[in-house]
């Protein structure tokens, strides 16, 4: 069987998949017969390296799956990336289904007329889940497989760092950082994206290099090029890095010819020609060949991918061919908006660029910083630092989003290098060398020259790293129970996982399932993976003629069934469902509050998100509850605490002979209105009561009738007003505080439930505390 030994390591082909794990110096002693005695935790845990990283590479993959799927049920997802991951399940399941566009998903498709994921990303590396995803069409598949790519990164990481550092424990320790590290466990954790491919591809392509497995890494840059659009420029780089070292021979080279020249002055001549003859002698050498055809196919490659997302994919496709930028100029990451700044004013604003110095500030220290001690290492990261830069949009320098696994590679190949610029393991004693005779005067002289110095700085600063890392890892629940959530580049979702499993997540799935396959539905984004499966689900979203008619739905009717929230029902927009009816329409919201077009079919009241609805056209019928009510919000609402003033309400405080807040009717608007109200959010069947901490006094000049109408107290819901009562004034003790009670019996679901409190006569002063809302 062929070998190629390299920097006291042993590798089988084909590659690093069936590597033996190195000896580190201490293994070589010990194989020559010179076995040391353990010295500690470090030399036992590199005894058996491949045990210790398996182990790891285990540990995080399982952790990132169970986070995730604990996530997933308790809806953590829904505020984070749910979105994204329902894309990628509508494609994988379009694939696996046959259907006749290839990851045929229909989100894209009606926001940017790219009614195929591979006109968003060239992502033909996802045809290796397709088998997976078929046995277990599920979110959770997709989780499970990005946990295990993330996880196996480590591996060919492992790879590198010993064949740079040649030294076992150091290359534990890149791996380590790299499993440990809180960016690499947050930087997708809620969804699923292909950008998590990349740190497998580029550090296993990174490795070969370095192993001199050219033809291997050319496989492998291929397979980051069939992943994301953007691994080209990637891959270039990688390869001017492996060019680096040929600069330095090639100056000096230049420069001393140059100064070497007859004449007085610097031959430009000589130095051109000096650099010529250097240039043919460095491309004999092997490394620097392959690095230049690597350099050619990845900018072959970035052109190559950008026409076939703009210009020829759709119609190799068979869909609608998207707009199309003018040449090449916008095509990095053409897919979503525009990343690069449009002024110098709006790069260099305090806000924006702090934004992004922090962002890679902590980056760097969750590292130790030492990824810098590796100067090449920014030819790589230094591309990808401008770009975020120049991104006002923070879109790429979000701590929790998947733009992390981009930044991740630079910074983890420099850590790599970087660790061979300090010494980690025990070196020999001091050695004795012979000194020349007539340096000290005799030629039996001796001098002692100390071995390398060990960096005692080092140990603790990784025990410091890793126990930042740890603290801030998306399960720890330290920080989010001492400090709350984090700023900054920090995204507001980053410690949105729960611990426990919550039952909501089975309810709504029994919801979902009322949706006959093949029925037209629109969902709110945040909840489309619930129903991504069905390829005529769609997300709320304004449609225009063209980009609708690549969907596989009717475009003349309503959707058969719409699953939303209540706070969204308001955002639905204006399909084209209405545009094709009526060119003035009221948008989807507006059909939804109409009986004679829509009524809830079914609803999930007690979730992690709230309640969940399920509305369908021509629904005549009793709404079906899934899983038990939820308690009511409240009971007590008070101003600043659910009590909202209206618009005849003027909030005041002490008025109640307390420091608390108090709204009073506002005489001046001249005319009664409402005074305050309290949005319930959903109210199910069954008898309620309201309290009304009030005072109620006789205007200045009014004569007050008992009779008068002063208050009425109102539910209304999406659909309008659903039941009223009045209260007069003899039914009020007048001049004191009092408690005024109303009871109400609802028949049917009330969604956007208000409680209002109308102010109804001028000659009366009405004062109110608070509002209680209970069931009876």
């Amino acid at each position: 069987m062929p070998e190629w030994r390299s920097g006291g390591m042993l590798f089988l082909a084909p590659g690093w998949g069936r590597m033996v794990m190195a000896r580190s110096e201490d293994d070589l002693s010990e194989a020559s017969g010179n076995s040391p005695q353990p010295r500690g935790l470090v030399d036992r845990v590199t005894r058996h390296p491949r045990v210790v990283l398996l182990l790891m590479v285990g540990v995080f993959a399982a952790a990132s799956f169970v986070g995730a799927a604990v996530a997933y049920a308790n809806f953590g997802i829904v505020n984070a990336h749910a979105y994204d991951l329902a894309i990628f399940q509508q494609a994988m399941s379009s694939t696996v289904q046959g259907f006749h566009v290839p990851f045929f998903e229909s989100s894209d498709c009606t926001a940017k007329a790219r009614c195929s994921l591979l006109l968003v990303h060239p992502a033909l590396v996802l045809y290796g889940l397709a088998p997976f995803y078929a046995i277990a069409p599920s979110a959770l598949t997709l989780l499970a497989a990005r946990s295990i790519i993330v996880a196996a990164a480590a591996i060919p990481l492992y790879w590198l760092a010993r064949q740079v550092t040649g030294s076992t424990s150091k290359a534990l320790v890149a791996a380590g950082l790299y499993l440990v590290w809180s960016p690499t466990m947050s930087g997708d954790f809620y969804s699923f994206h292909v950008e998590s491919f990349l740190p497998l591809e580029l550090f296993t392509l990174t490795a070969l290099w370095q192993a001199r497995r050219y033809r291997w890494g050319l496989l492998a840059a291929g397979l980051s090029f069939v992943t994301l659009e953007v691994a080209p420029i990637f891959t270039f780089l990688i390869g001017v890095f492996f060019l680096v070292p040929v600069l330095p021979p090639l100056l000096r080279d230049a420069w001393a010819a140059g100064r070497t020249a007859p004449g007085s002055g610097f031959s430009l001549d000589g130095a051109l020609r000096s650099v010529g003859a250097t240039i043919r002698t460095q491309l004999r050498r092997l490394e620097v060949r392959y690095s230049l055809v690597l350099m050619g196919v990845s900018a072959v490659a970035f052109v190559a991918l950008a026409l076939f997302m703009n210009e020829f994919g759709a119609r190799l496709l068979g869909v609608v061919t998207p707009s199309t930028p003018g040449g090449l100029a916008g095509l990095f990451f053409q897919n979503s908006a525009g990343p690069v700044a449009s002024s110098a004013g709006s790069v260099f604003n305090p806000s924006t660029f702090g934004f992004t110095a922090e962002y890679w500030l902590i980056l760097f220290a969750l590292l130790g910083f030492l990824p810098l001690l590796s100067w090449r290492a920014w030819v790589i990261t230094g591309p990808w630092m401008v770009v975020t830069f120049l991104s006002t949009s923070h879109r790429f320098s979000r701590l929790g989003s998947q733009y992390t696994m981009v930044a991740l590679v630079p910074l983890f190949i420099g850590l790599a290098y970087g660790l061979a610029k300090v010494s980690w393991e025990n070196r020999p004693a001091p050695q004795s060398a012979p000194v020349p005779p007539g340096v000290l005067g005799t030629p039996s002289a001796t001098v002692t020259r100390p071995g390398p110095r060990r960096a005692v700085w080092l140990a603790p600063l990784l025990i410091a790293v890793v126990a930042v890392n740890l603290l801030l890892n998306p399960f720890c629940p330290v920080i989010p129970a001492t400090v709350g959530q984090l700023g900054g580049p920090f995204s507001p979702q980053y410690f949105d996982n729960l611990s426990a499993v919550q039952p909501g997540l089975a309810w709504v799935e029994q919801l979902v399932n009322v949706v006959p396959h093949g029925q037209p539905v629109e969902v709110q984004n945040n909840l489309l993976p619930y129903l991504a499966n069905d390829l005529q689900s769609y997300r709320f979203h304004a449609y225009n003629a063209s980009q609708i008619a690549a969907l596989p739905f009717n475009a003349s009717l309503y959707p058969a069934y719409v699953l939303a929230t209540p706070s969204t029902l308001g955002q639905a927009p204006c399909t084209a469902y209405n545009l094709s009816q009526n060119p003035n329409c009221g948008g989807l919201s507006g059909a939804l509050q109409d009986p004679a077009n829509y009524s809830l079919r079914g609803y999930v009241d007690s979730t992690a998100i709230g309640p969940v609805l399920l509305f369908e056209q021509f629904y005549h019928g009793p709404a079906e509850l899934f899983g038990p009510v939820a308690p009511l919000p409240g009971p007590v609402f008070t101003v600043g605490n659910g009590l909202v003033p209206g618009g005849s309400g003027l909030v005041v405080t002490n008025g109640s002979g307390s420091s608390q807040s108090i709204l009073t009717t506002n005489r001046s608007v001249g005319h009664p209105g409402q005074l305050g109200k309290v949005v319930v959010g959903l109210t199910t069947p069954g008898n309620y009561s309201l309290r009304l901490s009030a005072r109620v006094a006789v205007a200045n000049g009014s004569t007050g009738k008992p009779t008068t109408v002063v208050l009425q107290f109102r539910l209304a819901g999406l659909t309008g007003l659903v039941a009223e009562t009045n209260v007069t004034a003899e039914e009020i003790p007048l001049g004191s505080w009092t408690v005024i009670r109303a009871h109400f019996e609802v028949s049917g679901v009330i969604i956007n439930d208000q409680v209002q409190v109308a102010w109804q006569s001028l000659e009366y002063q009405v004062s109110v505390a608070s509002l209680e809302w209970t069931a009876a």
